[in-house]
């Protein structure tokens, strides 16, 4: 049984006879059949970090949520059947924090319940990936307690020393004249700023809002940032001061950049029926912030994470190929900045250099490379073996987004080290 991307496929126990039998929308996970043979319970992953279980006949017919209305909007993952097939065990997240559930199974067509499902666990570990045992009167789990640090490599000493105070932070970005530093606090995703010694710390965004990709714009006065709350179900373009007070929003978006005059950002957002087969896709926009007029770059579906180093001059990534494209808003056309994969990049403070972790080393290990963008030459600026760095589990479904990289003004590497615990439980259990 495999789910590939928006459909779920059925084989043999070699990987033979492979067919396909159904499609959905959303990106699919975690498929489970039930003990004897005539269901699968799967998650489907949609748009706007929300996650919900599904069940179809192994047959392949009678599709359908099955936690329909529990929460809206749904944000359960991975789950599997008891050893005896009396209860289901899931994982259902609320406030950053995984706990597991239970679903008492019924007869019935489709063994459709409307019963509640039961809390096996109420913190204060982070519980993810239950498996029963086979005589269903325990659940192995992985319970962790999250928690980073914020640290900077000295290339001097050749280590890694706390930043801004060491606060459990990713995604944080340095101001240009390096008076500041933004970050969304892990793991439970608010916006903070404070001074790169760690003085003057100021939250800037309350729950249950979460925040995504925090841009300093280029007068160190503002934060653009992508935010997400559940009841709104997609992420939206906000910015606040850098003193505080209430974010304006100004339009649905995901990864953003700040112009260099500052006018304007270019950001990606989800476009409906525009990708191949008519799938939702993605696309570039830009909107002026004084007018706040938005409109699509020409010819940009399927290229994600802007950047913005010069002001005629838009970076990107497109999806198909890996490869960096580049965007002249003079003769508003695309043409190919490199002919190599570079990754998903951040640009530098200064607008030179963009940099990467996601291009690995001989070895096949993680290193940061940065590329010049007026010669386009790449260079390998650390290694970072024998760091262990955070994953945030913030994306629905467990699907776990990548690790960061950011960069000071001086070219000093930042990443966020994983000073938490993880460990496998045994859970006991009375079943009712």
């Amino acid at each position: 049984m495999i789910v590939n991307g928006p459909a779920l496929y059925v084989a043999e126990g070699d990987g033979s006879n492979s067919r396909k039998i159904t499609d959905f929308a959303g990106i699919g996970a975690w498929p489970n059949v039930s003990p004897d043979g005539k269901r699968i319970r799967f998650m489907i992953a949609a748009t706007g970090l929300t996650s919900s279980l599904w069940e179809i006949a192994a047959d392949g017919t009678g599709l359908h949520q099955l936690l329909k209305g529990w929460h809206d909007p749904p944000n359960e993952c991975c789950g599997k059947w008891t050893g005896d097939g009396k209860y289901f065990v899931f994982q259902y997240q609320n406030e950053g924090r995984w706990d597991l559930w239970a679903l008492r199974e019924q007869s019935g067509w489709f063994h459709r319940t409307t019963q509640e499902p039961m809390r096996l666990t109420n913190g204060p570990l982070s519980y993810v990936l239950p498996c029963p045992s086979r005589d269903s009167e325990q659940i192995f789990a992985v319970g962790s307690k999250r928690r980073g640090e914020l640290v900077r490599y000295d290339a001097k000493t050749r280590q890694y020393v706390s930043y801004a105070g060491g606060p459990s932070a990713i995604d944080a970005h340095v101001s240009p004249d390096g008076k500041w530093v933004a970050y969304s606090s892990y793991p439970d995703h608010t916006l903070w700023r404070s001074r790169p010694d760690g003085s003057e710390r100021l939250q800037l965004t309350y729950p249950p809002m979460l925040v995504f990709y925090p841009q300093i714009s280029p007068d160190g006065k503002k934060v653009a940032f992508a935010g997400f709350q559940r009841a709104k179900k997609y992420l939206s373009l906000y910015i606040v001061s850098i003193d505080g007070g209430v974010p304006e929003a100004i339009t649905r978006a995901g990864a953003l950049a700040w112009s260099p005059d500052e006018n304007s950002l270019a950001y990606t957002q989800l476009v409906p029926g525009k990708g191949f087969g008519e799938r939702d896709s993605l696309e570039e926009y830009v909107v002026d912030l004084r007018t706040k007029k938005a409109s699509a770059i020409p010819h940009s579906v399927g290229i994600i994470v802007p950047l913005w180093p010069e002001p005629n001059t838009l970076l990107a990534t497109q999806m198909s190929s890996g490869k960096i494209m580049s965007y002249d808003f003079k003769t508003q056309r695309w043409s190919e900045f490199t002919r190599s994969e570079f990754g998903l990049g951040i640009l530098s403070p200064d607008r030179k250099y963009l940099y990467t972790d996601e291009m690995p080393d001989a070895s096949g290990g993680a290193q940061v490379v940065r590329l010049r963008v007026a010669d386009k030459k790449v260079e390998t600026v650390l290694s970072l073996k024998g760091i262990r760095r955070v994953v945030d589990e913030q994306v629905a479904g467990g699907f776990n987004l990548p690790t960061w990289v950011g960069v000071t003004p001086d070219g000093s590497v930042l990443v966020t080290r994983d000073v938490g615990t993880q460990e496998i439980y045994a859970l006991k259990v009375k079943w009712p």
